[in-house]
């Protein structure tokens, strides 16, 4: 069975999807207390820790957990244009590079990087993705729209998506799965 943790893991929506393909959440992380409580009834059992990630210890935790998948949603406000013209916040945007002590601690098979598409704009990206490179991960990167994997909405994400022992999946794998996908796409 792929275990996996959830860093940045709100009510646990992203992790929705691993636990229909059959993976298993062993440890969730987020620090709003709402969304922990969220996720602790929709995936009973799951160690669920309300805390910011930077205030734990990854080596603790790997020293507990053996996964195979680390997925991570850090915080998108100040990427996104929902902001309107207010300023971005770095803080905020930095919240991606604090998976970085996670991915060096767990060493998962897998690492996905899930946020909104505007984050590729943000003066670190390249950085953040070359940071992961170094840990001696394949990265892939590309923009999915939930409308076309059956959602009611057209809704794009950016994903960053690492394989350490082989190649993460190109455009054209899910070009692939779409054009066999028993949902209605919409183009």
């Amino acid at each position: 069975m792929v275990r996996f943790i959830d860093l940045f893991c709100g009510a646990g929506l992203g992790a929705r999807g691993a636990v229909n393909a059959g993976a298993i959440p062993v440890l969730a992380i987020d620090e709003w207390q709402l969304a922990i409580k969220s996720y602790e009834k929709n995936f009973p059992g799951v160690e669920a820790v309300n805390s910011k990630i930077e205030r734990l210890s990854p080596k603790i935790y790997a020293n507990k957990y053996k996964i195979d998948v680390l997925l991570a949603s850090p915080e998108c406000t100040s990427h996104s244009i929902a902001r309107g013209a207010k300023a971005k916040c770095e803080k905020s945007q930095e919240t991606a590079i604090k998976i970085l002590p996670w991915i060096k601690a767990f060493k998962p098979r897998w690492v996905v990087v899930e946020n909104v598409t505007r984050m590729r704009l943000w003066s670190r990206h390249e950085e953040f993705k070359h940071k992961i490179e170094r840990f001696g991960y394949e990265v892939s990167e590309f923009v999915l729209n939930a409308a076309d994997f059956g959602a009611p909405q057209a809704r794009r994400r950016l994903f960053l998506l690492c394989d350490r022992e082989g190649q993460p999946p190109r455009r054209e794998d899910f070009n692939k799965y779409l054009t066999s996908c028993p949902y209605p796409q919409k183009r």
